[in-house]
């Protein structure tokens, strides 16, 4: 894709934005946790960082971010209204992390064990590949590449393809820690969504002042992979949903104040991912965190039914159910049919790549996600059974298959990541 042909796509998504901005949802939001709209913002993230990695959107890379806001958003927004339909208000731990390790486990470890042994049978040599691997599989795949000294922009040897699992394990570790927090603020405050809009709020500016301080142009590796410094999207996504009560008729308080914004919001997100290919280091400074902002206004809207027919269309909808598995298997992707492997080059490959990505990713959720998240399989005690013997199964295929020489060399964490900014890139959803 272009530069013409990004900003051609990015114009006709605000026309057709625009002209819903003062009608009536076409499609009213359904009553429950589902809502259509918001597929579409899964689609155009995962394609906007999928086209980022093919080196055609240099800007792509934030729709990590947008995967960040919206998990915030959605995470927050269940669990609250969970919470309300009980007498005795109370954040279910057991049952979200459950949920969340059905989710997300199966499928990021079949990527990690596919990976294990391929890129060895292939004849890849990456130095790095069984530390990350390891840290992966642990959910700390960011905090891997930080307590290495990687450099996550390095623009030498053989690419990691697990880096972009650093994302992965920052929604992780929020989704470990937030229901923690709201357990407690739904227990010591009688106003709980003023409650966990104050501390979201809070967290928010602590993290992006955090960012600030912590942030050196010379190694912005440690910045941009930091959980604490990349937080505040997602709490500015809890916080947006802290405000968005749901209706006896599906919509959503502050909806329609969303809804009159989002157009706005919309081209500001536009802009701000136009311009992140030149001076990225200006993200760090200001522009993560607006765009985070302005990315909530249009979480809001879309769960109100704004540009239902853009947002929820069968094709966003395919797309965003198999969001997921195509951002675990993209990366690997690339970097596996590389010019040099494939013998040709240019959109040709780039069609390829796609192509077998989402081949991949629709295999992944009928034959693995689907059976295992809807409890079709691996119920009651076999789950966490099943999950340990996944974990130590993945870990074995990283020392059997990898270099023994791996551990000696995780000081260079690799990946070549187009960018319009040699000092600054990035990867990365969920």
């Amino acid at each position: 894709m272009t530069d013409g042909t990004a900003g051609s796509v990015a114009a006709v998504l605000v026309v057709g934005a625009w002209k819903h901005r003062g009608e009536q949802r076409s499609a009213e939001p359904s009553i429950g946790t589902y809502r259509p709209g918001l597929d579409g913002i899964r689609a155009l993230a995962v394609a906007a960082v999928v086209v980022f990695h093919l080196g055609r959107l240099p800007g792509g890379n934030l729709g990590v971010d947008a995967f960040f806001v919206l998990s915030g958003w959605l995470i927050t927004w269940k669990l609250l209204q969970a919470t309300e339909h009980h007498d005795r208000p109370h954040v279910d731990l057991r049952a979200f992390w459950a949920s969340r390790v059905r989710r997300l486990m199966p499928a990021s470890l079949l990527v990690l064990a596919t990976v294990a042994v391929v890129w060895p049978l292939v004849g890849i040599d990456v130095p790095t590949l069984r530390h990350d691997i390891w840290w992966a599989a642990a959910w700390m795949s960011n905090w891997g590449t930080i307590a290495s000294g990687g450099n996550y922009w390095a623009r030498f040897g053989e690419p990691s393809p697990i880096t972009h699992f650093w994302s992965l394990a920052v929604e992780e570790q929020f989704y470990l820690v937030w229901p923690i927090v709201l357990a407690v603020v739904i227990r010591v405050s009688r106003r709980t969504r003023a409650g966990v809009g104050a501390v979201a709020l809070v967290g928010a500016v602590a993290s992006v002042a955090y960012m600030n301080l912590r942030f050196n142009p010379g190694n912005p590796t440690s910045t941009y992979l930091d959980t604490f410094a990349r937080a505040h999207s997602l709490l500015i996504g809890a916080a947006a949903a802290a405000l968005t009560v749901m209706r006896a008729d599906g919509s959503l308080r502050c909806g329609r104040a969303a809804r009159r914004l989002a157009p706005l919001a919309l081209v500001g997100t536009i802009v701000i991912i136009a311009a992140a290919g030149e001076g990225a280091t200006w993200l760090f400074r200001w522009g993560f965190p607006t765009f985070a902002v302005l990315l909530a206004i249009v979480v809001v809207a879309a769960a109100d039914g704004w540009a239902a027919p853009l947002l929820a269309n069968r094709p966003m909808r395919f797309l965003a159910d198999r969001s997921y598995a195509i951002y675990l298997w993209h990366w690997p992707v690339i970097l596996l049919l590389s010019p040099e492997r494939a013998a040709f080059d240019g959109i040709a490959l780039d069609v390829v790549r796609v192509a077998l990505t989402i081949a991949l990713a629709d295999l992944s959720l009928r034959t693995l996600e689907t059976p295992i998240r809807t409890r079709r399989v691996l119920r009651s005690w076999r789950a966490p059974l099943a999950g340990g013997m996944a974990m130590a199964a993945v870990a074995a295929l990283a020392i059997i298959a990898t270099s023994p020489s791996a551990d000696q060399q995780v000081a260079t964490t690799v990946v070549t990541l187009p960018s319009g900014n040699d000092d600054v890139a990035s990867a990365g959803p969920s």
